[in-house]
């Protein structure tokens, strides 16, 4: 491995605090900004109680469309969440039950996940399909936690962190998972 001559090591920690300076200034700048920007407001009358509500910024969550052919659509961010079938079925199953489910009892929906399961499914072969569903709904198995951990990648390939979340199934150990999102705002085609 090859030393850094003190002098270059010298360079390369003086452009790394000139960098650190420069960003803190800006930091600096910006706050005073806003400083002013809310004075600014506060002498044209508006009140402390909606500045305060401007720094609570809470996102806007797009509506979620299964349409007849099993898409998943989120249409407010002109987005379709694409997932393998056995993924989608287990999906569709968590968001028919907004009280969740917990893993070790997925075995009590096995019929209801096979009968969509078989709606989405492209394949014939009915044992392959059962022995999948099968695998999904045992809880020696890990195959719950990766497809559930693998519909969640395909929500935050696609969103941002503070709206993922409602999006995919989660839950604490020990307790029924779920889908956080507003049944209101879920719709079947």
């Amino acid at each position: 491995m090859k030393k850094i001559e003190s002098g270059k090591f010298r360079d390369v920690k003086s452009i790394c605090q000139q960098s650190e300076e420069y960003y803190n200034d800006e930091i600096d700048v910006l706050k005073e900004e806003i400083l002013i920007r809310i004075e600014k407001l506060r002498t044209c009358g508006v009140e402390d109680e909606v500045i305060k509500a401007l720094f609570d910024y809470k996102p806007q969550l797009s509506r979620l469309c299964i349409t007849s052919d099993y898409r998943i659509l989120l249409p407010d961010y002109d987005l379709e969440i694409k997932m393998p079938p056995l993924y989608k079925a287990l999906y569709l199953l968590y968001l028919k039950h907004e009280e969740g489910i917990m893993f070790k009892y997925l075995v009590d929906y096995r019929d209801e996940l096979l009968g969509i399961y078989n709606h989405i499914t492209h394949f014939d072969d009915s044992e392959r399909i059962e022995q999948s569903i099968d695998m999904l709904v045992n809880p020696m198995c890990n195959s719950v936690n990766e497809k559930c951990s693998r519909i969640r990648g395909a929500f935050v390939s696609c969103l941002n962190d503070d709206i993922v979340k409602n999006y995919y199934i989660t839950g604490g150990r020990c307790e029924s998972k779920r889908i956080t999102l507003d049944r209101t705002l879920v719709s079947f085609e």
